[in-house]
């Protein structure tokens, strides 16, 4: 008999596995949790909105097979794995067969002095599709030069904004490009309109303009972080599981207790790489194993990131 599998995080990753799960022939319960109160979206296309050339709409997901529950504005904040508990933010428990954690990444924010202040800029985080509402009038500073930060400055670029890029390294998309690649990317910006800071950072927000490290200011109706990502493992820690950079995984997606999984960005595993096929192939793999066959995931041996430039 299919056992009940309970999801908590509904990104692409999660929906996936419910469908390829229905694919494999399980047909016990399922129930996913999903912080957000909306159904999956495809996060990849998340610029997409941002730039304007696609409604928030389109982004949708296809539907989930029928029988699949799914309980949307509902954040789970601790797992008692001793009693197979869920506990959510609003004082709910809720038991479960097995457990599959798919929270994804959470954003890496960097210290801004006055970043609370509700005044403008608009500081926006364009990790989800809150953040990723289309930019509206006045200059755009994103900060953060890494591949998404660089193609969210070059497609704001192409749209018409006034963009500046501030980045701390000599180059932008310095980890990935060697010299002559980055030159050809600064380049590209230049085409699109947008103005590179290099070797920079900022450091403070004020009414309508950032802080540069070196006290200049440029002028800011909307101020976009776009400084990375790490594995979101809140969840995982209050299950005492194994955790390094993500949620430690064997072959089989299995955490350190046998009861409970992880895919997706969330987690550590040998050859993982943060695209949206490797959680697919993750997906197809954990719902082999979920519905009794052999799951053994072998990750790809090489990725290719091509950016939107």
């Amino acid at each position: 008999m299919s056992p009940a599998i309970t999801v908590v995080g509904y990104g692409p990753a999660a929906h996936r596995l419910v469908q390829r799960l229905h694919h494999h022939g399980h047909r016990g319960p399922v129930t996913v949790f999903g912080a957000e109160p909306r159904p999956a979206y495809n996060r990849a296309q998340l610029l997409s909105v941002l730039d304007g050339t696609l409604p928030s709409g389109a982004l949708a997901l296809g539907p989930l097979p029928l029988g699949a529950e799914v309980r949307t504005g509902c954040r789970i904040t601790a797992v008692d794995p001793g009693r197979r508990l869920l506990r959510d933010s609003d004082g709910g428990v809720h038991p479960y067969e097995v457990l599959v954690l798919a929270t994804g990444s959470r954003p890496v924010l960097p210290p801004l002095s006055g970043a609370g202040d509700r005044r403008l800029p608009d500081i926006r985080v364009p990790h989800t599709l809150p953040g990723a509402a289309p930019v509206g009038r006045g200059p755009v500073v994103v900060v953060g030069g890494g591949l998404r930060g660089t193609e969210t400055a070059y497609a704001l670029g192409r749209a018409g904004h006034d963009v500046t890029l501030v980045h701390p390294g000599a180059r932008p998309m310095h980890r990935l490009l060697d010299d002559r690649a980055g030159s050809l990317v600064t380049g590209l910006l230049g085409e699109a309109g947008v103005a590179v800071e290099t070797g920079r950072r900022a450091v403070a927000v004020e009414t309508g303009k950032i802080v540069l490290d070196d006290g200049r200011l440029l002028a800011a109706g909307t101020l976009l972080l776009c400084t990375g990502a790490e594995p979101d493992t809140v969840l995982a820690r209050t299950a005492r599981l194994a955790v390094g950079h993500g949620i430690v995984v064997d072959d089989r997606l299995r955490t350190s207790d046998p009861h409970i999984h992880a895919l997706g960005d969330c987690v550590e595993a040998p050859g993982r790489h943060a695209t949206l096929a490797s959680a697919w192939d993750q997906a197809d793999a954990l719902a082999r194993t979920l519905s009794g066959g052999d799951g053994r995931h072998e990750p790809a041996r090489q990725v290719v990131v091509r950016p939107r430039l």
